[in-house]
């Protein structure tokens, strides 16, 4: 869920995660988890490629501080 519903009278809403971006595509986990399997076996353009693939349509979890 990208997603987060807090209720409250004044401090209450919806709250989007970290790190998302409404109206941008992301890849599904199981796609992303299959992807990053593929790309153990890959060298050089291929795995570059691969890599490009995933930073753009990955969505990756912010780490808190």
């Amino acid at each position: 869920m990208n997603y987060n519903r807090v209720r409250g009278r004044y401090g209450g809403g919806v709250r989007v995660a970290d790190g998302y971006y409404l109206g941008r595509k992301y890849l599904k986990p199981d796609q992303q988890e299959l992807l990053k399997r593929l790309s153990e076996n890959l060298t050089g353009e291929d795995l570059a490629t691969m890599n490009s693939i995933l930073s753009e349509f990955a969505l990756t979890k912010r780490v808190e501080k």
